[in-house]
């Protein structure tokens, strides 16, 4: 997981570098990058082994190469925005964010100066390089290369909230935003007074009114930048890849500067809105570090994760097939008999012999049920006819199976 790290502290860097550049305030830009270093998404997404971590850093690296080098050079500026964000882009989806944002500032701060044809061209080189490489990549096995992708692209509903609009946004708010905040259905193995995490959201909610709200705030030409910025990451977010609460990594720094704009402008104001925003902002930054000590204390790598393994280890043969999320390699080993098949074998035809739940598993199972409902049924009815469980601790479950 150093991989996430050294991409989560080059997200903060970037995020610094961003903010004072275009605000031109180094006071905002220290408190923004404090903000987005003490945030509980951000900690948790860049300790874990996905590829999010790396995606983001990589697209916030893009801002702050662009935002650095504009003024001495705009096309080396342009070039190195899209290598990083074209680079993003290989790596996870997401960077549509990111190449949004770019896009926005780009022409928001340097529209008199672009020359279109040259620096479209330009910008557009990282891309064709990249995809040149993905399709030589891709022609290694072009069927599993379609089998993968259109169930990741069409199977999963990434793209269901074009057709749906309303939906996409009250999914946005109930399904991201409350939930991850505290307000809605807890995910497996979360507990603790866990709502105390809706204060992070008003904290948000209010910096951003505010921050329209004042003139003064409103006029400024850097405040603008990063609101427009925040808009957009959110407004693409509604409608573009699901609804979970690990994409919000992508969104939180730019919460974290119209956070620090606000706070910034409060401690200006030497009055009882200094006192307001120091008691807002630092219990919103107590909630979220208190909330990275109590992760952190429940220890679910060794009190949930490393039991359930040595269970597997000791009653699960070699030649024995085990399926269950991809974190199962890290204990049990990259191996022919180990593989991450949530369909448990409808169409790998590997039905495995022992079956990990945990919270990987409940999610996509979920997912299939609200999604894909022929698969759903087909898992239920595998797990309650053939297989039995033999563990359950610590919210994991596992099953071995007793009928062929």
């Amino acid at each position: 997981r150093s991989l996430s790290l050294l991409w989560g502290l080059v997200a903060i860097l970037s995020l610094f570098l961003t903010v004072d550049r275009i605000t031109g305030r180094r006071p905002v830009a220290l408190l923004a990058a404090f903000l987005f270093s003490a945030n509980y998404i951000l900690n948790t997404v860049a300790s874990s082994g996905r590829n999010d971590m790396m995606s983001a850093g990589l697209g916030a690296l893009g801002l702050a190469l662009f935002v650095s080098c504009r003024n001495s050079n705009l096309t080396l500026a342009i070039l190195l925005c899209h290598i990083s964000i074209a680079a993003s882009a290989f790596t996870h989806p997401n960077a549509i964010l990111w190449f949004a944002v770019s896009l926005f500032l780009i022409i928001a701060m340097d529209r008199q100066r672009i020359s279109w044809a040259k620096h479209t061209a330009l910008a557009a080189l990282p891309y064709l390089v990249g995809i040149a490489g993905w399709l030589l990549f891709i022609s290694q096995d072009m069927q599993a290369f379609r089998d993968q992708f259109a169930y990741n692209a069409v199977g999963n509903s990434r793209m269901a909230n074009f057709a749906a609009p309303w939906k996409a946004v009250q999914a946005e708010i109930v399904n991201r935003y409350l939930q991850t905040y505290g307000l809605g259905a807890h995910s497996v193995g979360h507990s603790g007074p866990i709502m105390l995490k809706a204060w992070v959201l008003v904290v948000y909610l209010v910096s951003v009114i505010v921050v329209l709200a004042v003139p003064t705030l409103r006029r400024q030409r850097g405040t603008q930048l990063l609101v427009g910025s925040l808009g957009i990451v959110v407004l693409v977010q509604c409608f573009f890849n699901q609804k979970l609460s690990d994409y919000l990594v992508h969104t939180v720094p730019f919460y974290s500067a119209v956070v620090a704009v606000f706070a910034v402008w409060c401690w200006d104001q030497k009055n009882i809105c200094r006192w307001l925003a120091i008691s807002g902002v630092g219990l919103m930054v107590l909630i979220e570090m208190g909330g990275i000590v109590y992760r952190a204390r429940l220890d679910p790598y060794h009190r949930r994760y490393l039991p359930a393994m040595e269970f597997i280890k000791q009653h699960a043969s070699p030649h024995q097939l085990v399926a269950g999320s991809a974190d199962i390699v890290f204990a049990l080993g990259n191996k022919p008999n180990v593989q991450d098949d949530r369909w448990l074998g409808k169409y790998s035809k590997r039905i495995p012999d022992f079956v990990i739940e945990e919270e990987a598993y409940q999610e996509a199972w979920g997912g299939l049920k609200m999604n894909r409902p022929e698969d759903y049924q087909y898992v239920d009815q595998l797990l309650k006819s053939q297989y039995r469980v033999v563990y359950d601790q610590n919210f994991y479950r596992i099953y071995q199976r007793t009928a062929e």
